[in-house]
This record gives C-alpha cells, structure tokens and sequence, in this order.
C-alpha cells in the first residue's frame, strides 16, 4: 500500500529493501510496482526500484533539485535490515 499512497501523492517514488526476511526481495519490489503502476506511476519516469536501501537512498538525493522534499519511510528507529535469518546494522 505504500507504493500506491507514493504513487499518488509524490512527484517520484523510489522503492527498495524494508526486511525482507524470507521473502523474494524480487517479488516484494514486483508486487510494489505493480500498485504504483496501478495508480498510474510509470516505471523509470514516476518511480524506480533500488534493490539496495542505501543506494536507493543516495540515488533519491542526487535525483533531488533545490526545493525538493526527501522522504526515507518505512525503518523509522530501527537499525538494521532482516534478510533471511541475518539481521545487518545500518547504524
């Protein structure tokens, strides 16, 4: 739901890695863009998929003219990412 809440409110969504544990990361960015297609986002011009978390968080500020408002949600407070069974630190 937050790719599709992005994709109607925000100029362009970047969507990426929130502890995928078991899942395919793959298929989680998948099902992601198919709500922000659903919402009329257009893959590579409204929204892009950044596997990596802290690429897709350096690619969203090099993407960002002066004026331009930068949201990172979904972690809030927490410090590391779950893949699989191996959480990692991001602190």
């Amino acid at each position: 739901m937050m790719a599709e809440v992005s994709a109607e409110l925000a100029d362009v969504s970047i969507l990426t890695a929130e502890d995928p544990r078991t899942e395919s990361l793959d298929g989680i960015l998948e099902e992601m863009s198919a709500g922000a297609r659903g919402k009329g986002a257009v893959e590579e011009k409204t929204f892009w998929r950044v596997r990596d978390r802290g690429e897709a968080i350096r690619f969203a500020l090099k993407m960002a003219q002066p004026g331009d408002l930068v949201i990172s949600c979904g972690k809030g407070h927490e410090q590391s990412m779950c893949f699989g069974n191996t959480g990692i630190s991001m602190g």
